[in-house]
């Protein structure tokens, strides 16, 4: 399902008997067609649940939130035709044939419009057990109001009807939030034969943060129910319980990371905790379970313990690890341990290798630098990741303010741009040899940012033999921005090219250079004469930026075929318009025959 928008659960006795115990959810699509109402139940698994049966109610809708009625209706939003409506919008009203008058309902109906504090307190407690929530809570709110414990004690001692026990115990932890005395009564509570109470009163005692049930709580640690564990351990980490540290490490080794909710809830906890010591030392623990368990717990305390497990065996855990030192806020102290591993870890996958080299991009020391250099140069190594370390090459002196990994801001940073140049010159020119495409695109590209001049005679080399026109692209920009004694040539080069993305680029950077007129208009004259009508056209608009002394003889022989039906209209349609910069034209309007000519043709 997409476009989750509102979702509420079936109190009791809204719709039919149908629709009891399911959860309904709006489906918002942007569109009525694909968009709609969906009911569900949800089967317990483990500490949690897994969806049960499912079908869609309502279609042809674009629902954007739906609640209840005391009437016990299904009242869904729905704003027609989404963006387009504008201020428009209707409510419809969903229900099931012939249930509307049932006597639950009806009664539902009426209790929810009456004044409770008029009630009983007997009263109040005989509604605890009532077949609606909405009709319980407001029966617990109410009791809770005239702070009346003993109602509570005595729905969660009677064994007959579980909800009302449930409302009693979150009646009395809403007591104890007044006074804590009132939590006494939940301790005892979780020794209860049933597991969806002793979990209903571990949760709660962990809201209100009730210490001094730290001790009856580890039990349920080994309970044989999975709710009954996940709520012990996440109320122990809520009350910073330490005593539960190892009880609660000794439950995650039996969970063996089989439930992902338990496994969650004691890495949380002992993250709460925040005893670093018995964590970290879990960095040698056999099992895996554990070791990953210990480095979200670490990555939630921001601890450069994490670090440790850096030199873990398993592939996940190391990248999981470098994860928690690399990503969101970031664990500084341990990012030098991370950068360390670029030419000593084995593994290779991306996102381990990432986050090593934006590591080395971040502590910047000359050893980072060196590493990267020679992570580049290991052809081993997968060749997107050395093109990558390359491209870091290339803004170390002046990196993005966004980390390269996950794009949180990290702030400004400017660097000496000397040492990179010293250090990674040689490499960087001798990639340019390198069998791996993506290598010696960057390399190139890294060449022309970090402006290694004495790259130029293999940039021109690479300009004319390399098979991959992107990589001949790049040699040829670097040439010209680094402004070398080759440029010239490049272009030359590069206009002759049997590619037209080659052409086309060099004829795009001729206007930046300083080369003679003449020779450039003899380059441009070649390109009219011998190429495809887009370099045509560009070379003709070159023309009309030059001086009228370099281009007169030029555009007079174009005037010329024009005249006599032999130049293509294609060519001619460019000079419509005139060039505004002086002493430069689209035409040669200097020459009386040329303007005739023109005229004529037009």
């Amino acid at each position: 399902m997409s476009g989750p928008c509102g979702m509420v659960y079936n109190p009791g006795t809204a719709l039919g008997p149908e629709y009891k115990n399911n959860f309904f959810i709006a489906e918002f699509v942007g569109n009525p067609s694909g968009s709609g109402v969906h009911a569900f139940k949800l089967n317990p698994k483990g500490a949690s649940f897994d969806l049960g049966e499912s079908k869609r109610i309502v279609s042809g809708i674009l629902p954007t939130g739906m609640d209840f009625g005391p009437d016990g209706a299904l009242y869904i939003a729905d704003w027609i035709d989404g963006w387009d409506t504008h201020n428009y919008g209707r409510i419809w009203k969903m229900d099931v044939k012939g249930a509307a008058g049932s006597a639950a309902r009806k009664e539902v109906q009426s209790l929810l419009a009456a004044d409770f504090g008029d009630k009983k307190v007997a009263d109040l407690a005989n509604l605890l057990k009532h077949e609606d929530m909405r009709i319980r809570m407001k029966a617990q709110f109410e009791l809770v109001k005239r702070k009346d414990s003993d109602v509570f004690k005595a729905a969660l001692a009677q064994k007959t009807h579980q909800l009302s026990r449930v409302h009693g115990i979150w009646g009395l932890a809403q007591l104890a939030r007044q006074d804590k005395k009132h939590a006494e009564a939940l301790v005892p509570v979780l020794r209860d034969a049933d597991p969806e109470i002793r979990a209903q009163a571990a949760k709660w005692l962990g809201d209100i943060r009730y210490a001094e049930a730290g001790a009856a709580l580890i039990p349920l640690l080994k309970d044989t129910a999975s709710r009954a564990r996940f709520f012990a351990a996440e109320a122990l980490g809520r009350m910073k319980y330490k005593a539960g540290v190892q009880p609660i490490i000794a439950m995650l080794e039996a969970n063996n990371d089989t439930d992902a909710y338990l496994r969650h809830a004691g890495a949380a906890a002992l993250a709460n905790i925040h005893d670093v010591a018995p964590v970290a030392a879990l960095s040698t623990h056999p099992s895996r379970a554990l070791r990953i368990a210990a480095v979200v717990a670490l990555r939630r305390m921001s601890d450069p313990a994490v670090a440790r497990f850096l030199s873990d065996t398993s592939e996940f855990i190391v990248t999981e690890a470098a994860r928690a030192i690399n990503d969101d806020l970031s664990i500084p102290e341990a990012l030098p341990a991370l950068a360390g591993l670029l030419n000593t870890t084995t593994f290779k996958n991306e996102p381990l290798v990432r986050r090593i080299i934006s590591a080395n991009l971040r502590v910047a020391k000359d050893e980072n630098l060196q590493n990267l250099v020679t992570y580049a140069q290991q052809t081993a190594n997968p060749a997107p990741m050395r093109a990558e370390a390359v491209d870091v090459l290339s803004v170390w002196s002046k990196p993005s303010v966004l980390d390269r990994v996950d794009g949180r801001l990290r702030g400004p940073v400017t660097r000496d741009a000397a040492p990179v140049v010293n250090k990674a010159a040689t490499a960087l020119t001798g990639l340019l040899n390198d069998k791996e495409i993506a290598v010696r695109l960057s390399a190139a590209k890294a060449i022309q940012k970090i402006n290694i001049k004495t790259s130029a005679d293999q940039l021109l080399a690479t300009l004319k033999a390399d098979k991959e026109p992107k990589v001949r692209i790049a040699s040829l920009k670097a040439i010209v921005s680094l402004q070398a004694p080759q440029a010239e040539q490049a272009i030359s080069t590069a206009l002759a090219d049997k590619e037209k993305d080659v052409r086309v680029a060099g004829l795009d950077l001729m206007e930046k250079m300083s080369m003679s007129k003449e020779v450039m208009v003899k380059l441009l004259n070649d390109v009219i004469a011998n190429r495809t009508m887009e370099e045509k056209q560009a070379a003709v608009l070159a023309l009309g930026k030059l001086p009228v002394a370099n281009t007169q003889q030029s555009f007079d022989a174009l005037l010329a075929k024009m005249a006599a039906g032999t130049l293509s209209p294609d060519i001619y349609r460019n000079w419509a318009k005139p060039s505004t910069a002086p002493n430069q034209h689209r035409w040669p309007r200097n020459t009386k025959r040329s303007a005739a000519s023109f005229l004529k043709m037009t």
